[in-house]
């Protein structure tokens, strides 16, 4: 892209987390093991993207999906202690809470609206994943944009954040418009 910048090529990340991590240098510093994970409050394994990871598929108008294995959204001891959570409904707000951390994540590392127009839903139902406890299906995707617009309604999570979009904008663009969006631009 950088070659061609009239014509540049969209980068896709079909179905990932957030690192935490600024850099892919800082990603890869440290060797990808149990110990890396340990106490981060992200999955901090380089296979998920970075700040500077994001941006470039920002600036690149490509598309990141948003994966749904709770495996790769957090660090071993913050994962477990949602887990041991023992009432379901204080349980699912705090996996609810983890997937916010990672899509905030998205849009504090380009810091703009046009961050929103990058993340689409990339489950991987297809693959071997650890599923949210309540969303272990694609027939609970709708509940779970559901559950996630609730969410935001509710206690208005990084509303600085939102850049005037509501929530229910928020989400139809996760679940359906940016993936659409995108199909037609490059596929149709």
């Amino acid at each position: 892209n950088s070659l061609n910048p009239n014509d540049r090529i969209p980068i896709i990340s079909s179905h990932t987390a957030v690192n935490g991590f600024d850099t892919i240098a800082d990603s890869i510093k440290d060797k990808d093991n149990q110990k890396k994970v340990l106490n981060s409050k992200f999955f901090s394994w380089s296979i998920n993207l970075s700040k500077e990871e994001i941006r470039y598929i920002n600036e690149s108008n490509g598309l990141i999906g948003v994966m749904l294995d709770k495996g790769r959204y957090a660090g071993i001891r913050r994962l477990k202690k949602i887990e041991e959570i023992k009432n379901k409904t204080i349980r699912k707000e705090a996996y609810l809470q983890l997937i916010f951390d990672n899509i905030f994540f998205y849009i504090e590392a380009v810091g703009n609206k046009t961050a929103w127009d990058i993340l689409s839903l990339g489950s991987d139902f297809d693959g071997i994943i650890t599923h949210f406890d309540d969303y272990d299906k694609m027939s609970k995707i709708t509940q779970l944009k559901s559950d996630l617009i609730n969410y935001l309604s509710e206690t208005e999570f990084k509303k600085d954040l939102w850049f005037d979009y509501t929530p229910e904008n928020i989400m139809h663009k996760i679940f359906f418009s940016n993936a659409n969006t995108f199909l037609k631009k490059h596929f149709i």
